[in-house]
C-alpha cells in the first residue's frame, strides 16, 4: 500500500516510430520509466529501447541515430544519460531548451535494434505532490530515415 503522506510524481514517456528508409517497415524508439510514481527528490531513471524488428535487413543489426528527449524542467532535473552495453555516442548527450521545455539531444550508434536498450537517462524528481511529468520525445535528425542500419 503507497504511504499516503509520501509526495509522488507520476512519469509519462513516449514513443517514437521512425521510418529506416522509405519501405513501410519502421524502427521505433520508447522511453520507459522504471517507476510510474516516485516521490520528490527521488531518482527517476527512463529505459531508452530501440525496436528496429518491423525495418527492412537482418535483426539483429546495428543501428545509430539522433533523438531528442523535451521535458519541464520544473518538474524533473536531467542528471545523465548512459549508454547501453555495446552502444556508442558520435553525439554526446546535449542539454538545451526549446521555449520553456529543457531538452538533451543524443546521437547514439550501434544499437542492436532487437528491443533492447541503448541506455538510460536519470533525472531527480522536482515536482509537487500529484504533479505529472510527460517527456517528449522526437526525431533530432533533418532527413527523412534517420535510423541507418
Amino acid at each position: 500500500m503507497r504511504n499516503p503522506t509520501r509526495s509522488t510524481l507520476r512519469v509519462a514517456a513516449a514513443l517514437l516510430a521512425l521510418l529506416a528508409g522509405t519501405n513501410a517497415g519502421a524502427a521505433s524508439l520508447a522511453l520507459v520509466p522504471a517507476d510510474a510514481t516516485v516521490g520528490t527528490g527521488d531518482t527517476v531513471t527512463i529505459d531508452v529501447l530501440l525496436d528496429a524488428t518491423g525495418a527492412p535487413g537482418a535483426i539483429p543489426g546495428l543501428y545509430g541515430g539522433q533523438f531528442v528527449v523535451d521535458f519541464d524542467p520544473l518538474l524533473l532535473q536531467y542528471t545523465s544519460f548512459t549508454a547501453g552495453a555495446g552502444v556508442s555516442f558520435f553525439s554526446p548527450p546535449t542539454v538545451g531548451t526549446s521555449g520553456s521545455r529543457q531538452t538533451v539531444t543524443v546521437g547514439f550508434d550501434n544499437g542492436k535494434g532487437d528491443g533492447t536498450s541503448i541506455g538510460f537517462f536519470r533525472f531527480v524528481a522536482l515536482g509537487p505532490p500529484g504533479s505529472i511529468a510527460t517527456l517528449g520525445l522526437a526525431d533530432a535528425d533533418d532527413f527523412f530515415g534517420t535510423f541507418i542500419s
